[in-house]
């Protein structure tokens, strides 16, 4: 049976769970590092000591907890001596409850070369011979401590992008270690232990890159009686080379012909649920938006929510290779470089006289009259030479018969 996963908000991959039976780390307590000096944790120290002062944070226990916390770390780090102390053995170099703590020097000096006493353990601090695993496990049995609950464990998974944005059920496998008792061979104490461990998760849809989930009860297994760890999954997710996300919005670019986007039609375009008809507007510029209303990525905490898809579009402007001559010839007609088919010539534009114009128009008219005039005179001269030899000729015929008529 599949384990649905509780989301957790955490960006950087770690445990969030912090068991309170163990003191949190002196230098993770101040935010400083181990090779910090002196003047670094004495400024770190004033700057937390102002910020969880139980005078300016009244009615706030958590503060007060958090003020005695960085004290006990400050009390511990400025002093040259108890910090070694604190660097070699933990806490327990510190814990002023064990015996020669109090005087200065080892802290472990009153258990010098004992032998039995704590379930035959054996520790020979004159030789040096310590495992500092087992001092914890024996200083937390000393408390009534013990093993107790399971420690959390950490792994992670890669999913494809659609397995990340749709949802997905996946089998985990991760390893873990864990401590348990020593038997045999007249020693006891505690020892780590491999295990392996596989469990199928239900992911829910809208996950993204460095989220961490948490599965819980499936960490590694707690002592007889304690509750066993949580596991985290930290979750990468795999990019896509058509959609582009950013959190629950996705974006695409959508090639569009120049010609559709001066006119305006439609595009089938991908999305989540499947193809759509997308709706061009006539003048759609180059690298202009248009968006899909519910078209994106679900909320991973509420899956009845989603984002929207935006639609860039990219004008897709043809070569002069790739136009044909009567497409060359539209284009420079709508450029106005080239008149279209059928238009009447230009007129030419009419110039205004000018004065030496009109002077030579006038002269060029007298001139004219004159020549008209001789012409006239010539046609009457000739046309009085006409009449005179026609005269004469008819004079001779008529003279002519009457001579004829008289002899």
């Amino acid at each position: 049976m599949a384990t649905n996963f509780t989301c957790v908000s955490i960006r950087y991959f770690r445990s969030s769970v912090v068991r309170a039976n163990r003191k949190r780390d002196y230098y993770e307590v101040l935010g400083i590092n181990k090779s910090a000096s002196k003047e670094e944790i004495k400024k770190k120290f004033r700057e937390l000591a102002k910020k969880y002062h139980p005078d300016l944070n009244k009615d706030n226990k958590d503060a007060e907890k958090k003020f005695q916390e960085v004290s006990e770390a400050y009390e511990v780090l400025e002093d040259d001596k108890k910090r070694q102390q604190y660097d070699s053995f933990g806490h327990a170099g510190v814990d002023p409850n064990f015996a020669g703590n109090q005087q200065g020097g080892n802290p472990f000096g009153g258990f010098g070369g004992f032998s039995g006493g704590f379930g035959g353990f054996r520790v020979n601090m004159n030789n040096g011979g310590v495992n500092v695993e087992d001092l914890f496990e024996m200083f937390d049995q000393m408390h009534g401590v013990g093993r107790g609950a399971g420690e959390d464990v950490q792994t992670s998974i890669r999913l494809s992008f659609m397995e990340a944005v749709q949802g997905c059920s996946k089998t985990i496998k991760y390893e873990y270690f864990v401590k348990e008792p020593i038997t045999g061979g007249g020693r006891k104490g505690f020892q780590k232990v491999r295990k392996n461990k596989s469990v199928e998760v239900n992911i829910p849809p809208g996950v993204e890159s460095n989220l961490s989930m948490r599965v819980e009860g499936k960490g590694a297994e707690g002592a007889k009686g304690f509750p066993p760890g949580d596991l985290f999954v930290q979750i990468q997710v795999a990019e896509d080379s058509y959609f582009k996300r950013s959190g629950v919005d996705l974006t695409i670019e959508l090639p569009v012909p120049m010609v559709q986007a001066v006119l305006g039609g439609s595009a089938e375009v991908r999305t989540l649920d499947g193809p759509v008809q997308l709706k061009i507007p006539p003048g759609s510029q180059p690298n202009s938006q248009l968006v899909l209303k519910g078209k994106g990525v679900r909320h991973v905490q509420n899956p009845n929510r989603r984002g929207d898809q935006y639609v860039k579009l990219k004008v897709v402007v043809p070569t002069p290779s790739q136009l044909t001559p009567r497409q060359r010839e539209l284009l420079e007609e709508f450029d106005g470089r080239r008149p279209p088919p059928n238009s009447p010539p230009p007129s030419s534009p009419e110039v205004p006289p000018s004065s030496n114009t009109a002077e030579s128009t006038e002269k060029e008219r007298a001139a004219d009259e004159v020549e008209k005039e001789g012409e006239q005179e010539g046609q009457q001269k000739n046309s009085d030479s006409i009449m005179s030899r026609g005269w004469r000729r008819l004079k001779e015929q008529l003279w002519g018969h009457t001579s004829a008529a008289f002899s």
